[in-house]
């Protein structure tokens, strides 16, 4: 056998090992859950589904919804998530919810829109990945990112299993750190930063608080967020992945209410100034006329006070009640039964 033809079967053999090694950790791992379940829906007479990212688990309060409406309460967001990732949720929900019961509220502001892969877009599972890749003018290594994550568990739940080892890791480190410091072996500690971000410990995306200087991790964070707005976009697949998520949960009679999370009023501001607002909007209004869904972006001013944002548009821990609150009241406005 030539020397290439023994590098192929080498190639090859390695190829087939990282499969069946990365197949088999797919399945001694447990993922994180991407549908309702039967006894979420057996033990609810209707049903709210919450599409989102980390501005939603921010801004919101399962538990406190399911307390103050006659509806069970379930969440799916993950951080940097927008319409490609809700166009598999919906995928995979369509054909369970109930039509007339249960409803979707998902993120449609324009910050999600303008997001652009690749981000996260390996978490999508294999049962959605092939009509996610399908959507038009889709970049190329969006697509390949899909796919391998649709192919391999190991780079589909890469994300999820740094998060859960990452915290055991850091605090080996820090425990570690004073040994190898005396061996010479580390250098000298960093630098105290000037501000630290405090967790709330039972939230994933939601800040407690901020230590230190505020105002420097104010002025820093606004100076990226124009540049964020500055550089809006409203690309092609992500229009046709909102408007195929909310035609494909339509058609089944499924309730769908088109959210803007609440933002602080520097923020709204800067981008009621940007050029691609308007046009989104109108847009948006038109997919519900021609839908029958609902869009939901008036919010009470008070919300919008910059000290209830800790990065003008993730709310602190503390504003959470007062604006799942406030969505109550939206729904009760717009959905009969509530």
């Amino acid at each position: 056998m030539s020397y290439f033809a023994r590098a192929g079967v080498w190639l090859g053999a390695l190829l087939v090992s990282v499969m069946v090694c990365g197949q088999t950790l797919g399945l001694a791992y447990e993922p994180k859950p991407m549908q309702v379940t039967p006894a979420d829906l057996e033990g609810h007479e209707r049903l709210l589904v919450i599409f989102g990212n980390s501005r939603t688990e921010a801004a919101f309060d399962a538990d406190r919804l399911e307390r103050a409406l006659p509806v069970g309460v379930r969440v799916f967001s993950g951080g940097g998530w927008h319409p490609l990732h809700y166009y598999q949720l919906a995928r995979l929900h369509a054909p369970v919810l109930r039509p007339s019961r249960d409803l979707v509220l998902l993120d449609a502001s324009l910050l999600s829109i303008s997001s652009a892969p690749p981000g996260r877009l390996g978490a999508i599972r294999p049962e959605a990945a092939l009509p996610v890749v399908a959507l038009p003018e889709l970049p190329t290594e969006a697509r390949l990112d899909i796919l391998l994550g649709a192919a391999d568990p190991v780079y589909r739940y890469r994300s999820q299993v740094e998060a859960k080892f990452s915290s055991r890791l850091d605090a080996g480190a820090e425990r570690l750190a004073p040994l190898l410091g005396s061996l010479r072996l580390s250098g000298p500690p960093p630098t105290a930063p000037a501000f630290t971000l405090v967790t709330d410990p039972d939230k994933n995306f939601v800040m407690k608080e901020i230590l230190g200087d505020k105002g420097a991790f104010r002025r820093a964070s606004r100076e990226r967020l124009t540049r964020t707005v500055a550089e809006l976009t409203r690309p092609a697949y992500q229009l046709a992945a909102l408007e195929r998520s909310v035609t494909a949960l339509r058609e089944r009679g499924i309730t769908v209410l088109l959210l803007e999370v609440p933002l602080s009023r520097w923020l709204t501001d800067q981008l009621e100034r940007s050029p691609q607002l308007a046009p989104y909007r109108r847009w948006l209004d038109d997919l519900a006329a021609r839908t029958g869904a609902q869009v939901l972006r008036e919010w009470p001013e008070a919300l919008r006070d910059e000290r209830n944002f800790y990065d003008d548009q993730h709310l602190f821990s503390a504003a959470t009640g007062p604006v799942s609150d406030a969505l109550v009241t939206t729904l009760r406005a717009h959905v009969h039964g509530l």
